[in-house]
């Protein structure tokens, strides 16, 4: 949990050990980017149940939904549920998302937008304030990192990525058209491969086609 979600704990003494346990074991791994679309009670349960005896214990759903209301009263989470139904309500944790974007690592997500500092990036990498940035240059590289879930950076570092790959395309002669963030270049042979490579080894696709029509052309006259 971060800072301001373990503050909000201690001006909460009164809460029970139940619903300490529903926040950060059960709805903290359910949430996605600091909300629950539908909650499942019953994973819930599952989330936060414990072995006893030699047997998983999961505490009945009526103090699952006592230590929501603890919660809800406390103002640590938020709840479409008022009319006693809480299968399938919408949970927000509102304190979960709340931290310093500029000081701490996130992945890029659906709903990332760069940092006021963009301009200044672009214009040091010769990309002036009349040249608009497009919602498909920032989509092609929001989906792009999306899709590596080991990449943590902070908002800063976003941003200068996004201007670096923005700069990048444009200079290619691209222009304002949607393009693709360049994939990493792959590490090149080392020069001790290289010399221990046969030339056979080292000839390029089109030498050793040719090679080889040369070798058959004398094995046909040959015959």
């Amino acid at each position: 949990m971060n800072r301001l979600e373990y503050q909000m704990f201690d001006e909460s003494p009164g809460l029970s050990n139940l619903a300490r346990m529903v926040y950060a074991f059960g709805l903290r791994r359910m949430s996605n980017y600091g909300s629950i679309k539908a909650l499942n009670l019953s994973t819930l349960a599952q989330l936060v149940s414990r072995a006893k005896d030699g047997e998983t214990k999961e505490p009945p759903i009526e103090r699952l939904i006592s230590a929501l209301k603890e919660l809800i009263e406390a103002k640590i989470i938020q709840a479409s549920s008022t009319d006693g139904h809480w299968e399938g309500c919408y949970v927000a944790l509102p304190y979960q998302m709340e931290f310093d974007p500029y000081q701490h690592g996130f992945q890029m997500h659906a709903d990332w937008t760069p940092g006021a500092e963009l301009v200044g990036y672009l214009r040091m990498l010769g990309i002036g304030n009349h040249d608009e940035i497009t919602l498909d240059e920032l989509y092609d590289f929001t989906v792009y990192w999306m899709g590596r879930h080991d990449s943590f950076h902070t908002q800063d570092q976003w941003t200068s990525k996004l201007a670096r790959s923005i700069a990048m395309q444009r200079r290619k002669g691209r222009g304002l058209q949607p393009s693709r963030v360049p994939a990493e270049p792959k590490p090149q042979a080392s020069t001790a491969a290289m010399v221990d490579r046969t030339p056979e080894q080292t000839q390029s696709n089109a030498q050793r086609m040719s090679g080889l029509e040369k070798l058959q052309g004398k094995k046909n006259g040959e015959n």
